[in-house]
């Protein structure tokens, strides 16, 4: 539907999408769900606010088994170094950019590309690892400060974790993990067409490394 308010143009969608592409930027796939909103066609660019609730999704080099999202503020889609988000995301299944997730419940917002993230997400790991916390980033980094539990028990950083995109995976600054009574530092690469992982363990259960 169309309709004009106060001499802007706006544009509104309710539809029940089945294997449906949307050719972006950025590309977009929504195997099952629905989509609610209202495009508000500025000179600037559109902004958009709006519901998700959709399954088998892809888009931003992600994929998700499931996804939810209420959107509050949405702008600059198409250009990921000056995108505007304000938005509540429930996701299940996530995986893309060498991370996985079996399941994502946040906050984000950023603005020109430039954000911060707060929530809860649970590994995929047969230990039952979790964190929460807050997070930091750009297209190009994350900074993650926050603790967790892993195999029920409860995981702390002595240091910020900090991650530089490099080679198409994650490059981890060294940090340090206080787990069971021990430490770990680790350091390494992650996620893209080579691993490198260097870490020493001080008086930590070497179940951690089961995860």
């Amino acid at each position: 539907d169309l309709a004009m308010q106060r001499g802007v143009q706006e544009v509104y969608v309710d539809l029940v999408a089945n294997n449906a592409s949307f050719p972006g930027p950025p590309p977009l796939r929504i195997g099952q769900g629905t989509v609610k909103g209202t495009a508000r066609l500025l000179a600037s660019g559109p902004v958009i606010t709006g519901q998700i609730d959709a399954s088998d999704a892809e888009g931003f080099g992600y994929r998700a088994r499931r996804i939810k999202a209420d959107i509050r503020d949405l702008r600059n889609l198409g250009d990921m170094n000056r995108i505007t988000m304000d938005a509540t995301i429930q996701g299940e299944g996530i995986e893309g950019g060498g991370l996985r997730f079996a399941t994502v419940d946040g906050d984000v917002r950023i603005i020109n590309g430039v954000g911060g993230a707060s929530g809860k997400f649970v590994g995929t790991g047969p230990r039952g690892i979790s964190f929460g916390g807050n997070a930091q980033f750009s297209q190009n980094s994350i900074r993650f400060v926050g603790d967790g539990t892993w195999g029920g028990r409860p995981v702390t950083f002595r240091y910020p974790v900090v991650l530089e995109r490099e080679a198409g995976g994650w490059r981890l600054a060294a940090t340090e993990i206080l787990y069971g009574g021990g430490s770990m530092r680790i350091a390494g690469l992650f996620g893209g067409r080579a691993t490198e992982v260097d870490a020493s363990i001080k008086d930590m259960p070497l179940s951690l490394l089961d995860a």
